[in-house]
């Protein structure tokens, strides 16, 4: 229960733009962090799927979604060489690759990575 309770999404948010903005991937909107939260917990990321989140379910899922969310940004750093996040053609690129991350935590290789390579069309 006191989890719960010291919860404070804006701090949250705030020490993960900390993070990312040491390898300049802290122009990432909360919006699309929120639609990543989403994706994980409902499958969906729809303004309504977000306002419908469990706050319980939310804080539960804070930390896997933050290290999917850093897992994705080193991979679009590394494997893409996207170094900066105002390169990316649109923000919301993070969310499908964030929720990949979350459920493969392992770097993407052969299948995976080819897959991948598919999905973003190169």
């Amino acid at each position: 229960m006191t989890l719960k309770k010291n919860f404070d999404l804006s701090e949250k948010f705030e020490s993960l733009v900390n993070r990312l903005r040491e390898v300049s991937y802290d122009t990432i909107s909360d919006a699309t962090v929120l639609q990543i939260v989403s994706l994980v917990i409902g499958k969906e990321c729809k303004r309504q799927n977000i306002l419908r989140l469990e706050k319980s379910q939310f804080i539960e899922e804070w930390p896997k979604v933050v290290d999917a969310i850093e897992h994705a940004v080193d991979y679009l750093r590394g494997y893409y060489r996207i170094p900066v996040s105002r390169l990316l053609p649109y923000n919301a690129l993070l969310a499908p690759l964030a929720y990949f991350f979350y459920h493969h935590q392992d770097k993407p290789l052969s299948r995976k990575q080819k897959l991948l390579e598919d999905f973003f069309g190169e």
